[in-house]
């Protein structure tokens, strides 16, 4: 008997882009998870599952948003972060294929993603949304209210953090998905046009 592909989707939301795909996968009979490691303050929902150990996460992130002192809020930080990264162990082993979106992935600097790809994991990664592999010299998001752009140290360390991203994902992953006009410019290898899937 052939096992069930496992598939999750994670570690974030995007304007109700993962909760509409998960509730595509749903109605398709689609057999999944859809997991953030925190909620979306514009509260998209969605999420088919949340794990005991990010649910503990949410406990001390919630530390750091009520009115405790400072120090606190600092120290909040370090198991809140443990506990997410603990769960995106566990997930290295129970799931088959994993959906990224915005340049994430389970860990800080996309660690996970050579790991996953040794194991034979399927990965795909979505770098459509805009910022995460845009020049930050045409990104409007870097403009201040009087339309300054930013300085050219700062625009010069998030190009190479947006390169990086995609560089990252663009070897590691089976499929990138990615826009013609924000994703293309430092892409050295092609992707699924964003376009024609919609």
């Amino acid at each position: 008997m052939k096992k069930k592909t496992k598939i999750l989707i994670a570690p974030i939301e995007i304007a109700g882009y993962y909760a509409n795909l998960a509730k595509g996968f749903k109605e398709l009979g689609v057999e999944h998870d859809f997991v953030v490691y925190t909620s979306h303050s514009f509260g998209y929902g969605g999420e088919s599952k949340r794990p005991i150990l990010l649910r503990a996460a949410d406990w001390f992130n919630q530390l750091r948003n009520e009115r405790s002192f400072f120090l606190i809020k600092v120290i909040s930080i370090i198991p809140m972060r443990l506990l997410s990264y603990l769960w995106g162990i566990t997930a290295l082993f129970r799931y088959d294929v994993f959906i990224f979106g915005f340049g994430e992935s389970l860990f800080p600097n996309n660690i996970d993603l050579p790991i996953l790809r040794f194991f034979g994991k399927k990965i795909i990664s979505n770098l459509s949304h805009g910022s995460e592999a845009r020049p930050p010299y045409i990104d409007g998001s870097y403009l201040s209210k009087e339309g300054d752009l930013s300085s050219i140290s700062e625009i010069f360390s998030l190009v190479l953090r947006n390169k990086k991203v995609l560089t990252k994902h663009l070897k590691y992953a089976d499929l990138v998905i990615g826009a013609p006009y924000s994703s293309s410019q430092f892409a050295k290898s092609t992707f699924i046009n964003y376009l024609n899937i919609g």
